[in-house]
């Protein structure tokens, strides 16, 4: 197997379209949803966010540096990568309520979704093993989650072009002008491509005689992860 994320990716290809073109994401390139879902669904996503940070956290209290001094060793740039994704979301974080407070959004959530329990129960197992084992998971987990959230953003950009809504209304410009390039951009898609990178480094460091079991795992921990991520978008 050359590639673990092309593997992955054409294991479960109707889960993928499932998890990453849900009706909500067209709606939203096209400017058809309505604010309370909008809101509803910034506002998990905020929690998301907020779990993500500690999540981040806690692999990066598991990374093994070891004592050689090798800035390029696949450790060190595990570590940089981890560190730039608890920038990149905590900059997120900041960008949420920023945006919101531009355009008269309410991002505070009554409770957590079933998507974001979901979610901080696999950040939770994921970091938890990190000490333990080869950093697989955590970075199956990380480029899942965030493969799943460019692709997701960028078939909702799709729609831009294609949209009849004539809505100016405040929520629809923060949509449109604002979440979508973000989530979609050039940049964020450099970020994706360089977690896998790294994470088909961390598969070929798997040992011959483990890589069967390792696979089984990760192929059953990208199953939950397109589960959660269908789980994670609002019905509309």
């Amino acid at each position: 197997m050359a590639s673990l994320a092309q593997h992955l990716l054409k294991l479960n290809e109707a889960a993928f379209i499932a998890a990453t073109e849900a009706p909500f994401l067209e709606q939203a390139g096209t400017g058809d949803l309505k604010q309370n879902i909008l809101e509803a669904w910034l506002s998990q996503d905020r929690l998301y966010a907020q779990a993500y940070v500690k999540y981040a956290a806690q692999v990066i209290n598991g990374i093994d540096l070891g004592r050689e001094i090798n800035s390029n060793s696949l450790d060190e740039r595990l570590l940089d990568l981890f560190l730039d994704a608890l920038v990149n979301v905590r900059r997120e974080l900041k960008f949420f309520e920023d945006v919101a407070l531009r355009y008269g959004l309410n991002l505070l959530a009554d409770e957590e979704s079933v998507g974001v329990k979901k979610y901080r129960e696999l950040f939770v197992e994921c970091s938890r093993v990190v000490e333990r084992t080869t950093m697989m998971e955590a970075m199956v987990l990380l480029w899942g989650t965030e493969k799943c959230y460019l692709t997701a953003w960028s078939h909702a950009r799709t729609s831009l072009s294609t949209s009849t809504s004539s809505s100016n209304a405040p929520y629809n410009l923060a949509l449109t002008q604002e979440f979508i390039p973000n989530w979609s951009s050039a940049e964020f898609s450099e970020f994706v491509d360089r977690i896998e990178v790294l994470l088909e480094e961390v598969w070929q460091r798997i040992p011959a005689g483990e890589k069967n079991e390792t696979k089984k795992k990760v192929e059953d921990l990208w199953g939950r992860i397109l589960k959660v991520e269908k789980e994670f978008w609002p019905v509309v």
